[in-house]
């Protein structure tokens, strides 16, 4: 916190796991579900004081960022064709939609 206020800090130690089960290892809120959900971290907007419309917007410009630009993240560490088709699903699912149209 700053100056009495929330913020987001850097993503870090993040790794899609394409294979895995939709489970995150930490949840976003104090005794809350462990899934990997759009609709959570819209509810857990107002704990961190952010309003409803503010986090939508964080929501879908990181969705369309992620959305266009993993394939060339992958690239550019090597990873690509049948390799990088098979970490599709970390990055494009219902989640992903959902996230494009909150």
């Amino acid at each position: 916190m700053g100056a009495g206020r929330w913020r987001l800090s850097p993503v870090f130690d993040v790794n899609p796991a394409p294979d895995r089960n939709p489970h995150l290892e930490t949840a976003i809120i104090e005794s809350g579900a462990h899934d990997r959900s759009i609709l959570l971290a819209l509810e857990a907007c107002e704990f961190f004081e952010i309003a409803d419309e503010n986090a939508r917007q964080m929501i879908r410009e990181r969705a369309r960022r992620i959305s266009d630009l993993w394939r060339e993240a992958l690239r550019q560490v090597g990873v690509s064709g049948a390799l990088a088709r098979q970490y599709e699903p970390a990055f494009i699912n219902d989640q992903t939609d959902l996230a494009n149209n909150v």
